[in-house]
């Protein structure tokens, strides 16, 4: 049987690896990103920049940089062509004049060199298997003395309470299905080195916590992890049954109900120049 269309391997330039979280509720959750939460090279940016948003999704992120200074331009960039025409509409929508949307690839950006002051990804590198050959080519787009800032999530240091064996093991077969898909879960903590080896100066590394507690904020949560397709596609590897599946998504669920319900999630951040 063919897989749903928002979780087929893809076929784009960006090596063919299957997006692990899919379109579907993962929509939902990049859509809910502000700009002060997830962008934290925000304090380098300077009035008038070129700004590339790599991995932009629905573009939630890259609107937030377009409103936060009209006079910054700035394209957000993703493989699916799905997430470019919902950023796409919400910018008509919105009336923003300085942010326009590309389909393209990290590992081959639709850019001449030296196009840019500023690229940003926002948990992208997950996802890649060569994520040495993406900062390579954001490198090569940047202009000289123009930053990379990258951030991304270390979901195995997840911070959870109640804690809950299923909700552990939901993280383990995270970490194994993004294996299978191409990427690498451990990615987070090796973004600074990566950097410099690519040839980026003046490299900062830093770490942040995005929390939810109870309430909307974790029922939120807990509703979107189970809605992922990361379990369907554990089974699909045998990496996990049917019955483990569904006993996991409970788990989520009722965490999100709970009252003491509390998750912290560490993301790794990195950021450097090119000279």
């Amino acid at each position: 049987m063919s897989q749903p269309a928002d979780e087929q391997q893809d076929n784009s330039p960006t090596g063919g690896v299957r997006y692990s979280f899919g379109y579907g509720s993962a929509t939902t959750m990049m859509g809910s990103r502000s700009v002060a939460q997830y962008a934290t090279f925000i304090p380098h940016l300077k009035p008038g920049m070129t700004v590339l948003d790599c991995g932009c999704g629905p573009g939630t992120i890259t609107l937030g940089l377009a409103e936060l200074d009209r006079t910054i331009n700035i394209t957000g960039m993703d493989f699916s062509e799905d997430q470019i025409n919902r950023a796409r509409g919400s910018t008509t929508e919105k009336g923003i004049g300085n942010v326009r949307f590309e389909v393209g690839s990290v590992y081959e950006l639709p850019f001449p060199d030296n196009s840019f002051d500023a690229v940003f990804s926002n948990a992208l590198y997950v996802h890649l298997t060569h994520p040495a050959d993406a900062i390579r080519e954001s490198h090569r787009v940047l202009k000289d003395g123009g930053i990379l800032g990258i951030r991304q999530g270390v979901h195995n240091l997840d911070l959870i309470h109640p804690p809950e064996p299923k909700l552990k093991r939901w993280f383990e077969v995270y970490a194994a299905v993004l294996r299978a898909n191409g990427g690498d879960p451990d990615v987070g903590g090796r973004l600074g080195a990566m950097l410099r080896e690519s040839g980026f100066s003046d490299v900062i590394m830093a770490a942040s916590l995005n929390c939810h507690s109870s309430g909307p904020s974790a029922q939120g949560l807990s509703e979107q992890m189970a809605g992922l397709p990361v379990l369907g596609q554990a089974v699909e590897s045998g990496i996990i049954t049917e019955e483990e599946s569904q006993e996991i998504n409970a788990a989520w669920l009722q965490w999100g109900t709970h009252q003491d319900a509390f998750l912290a999630r560490p993301w790794g951040e990195a950021m450097g120049w090119k000279t």
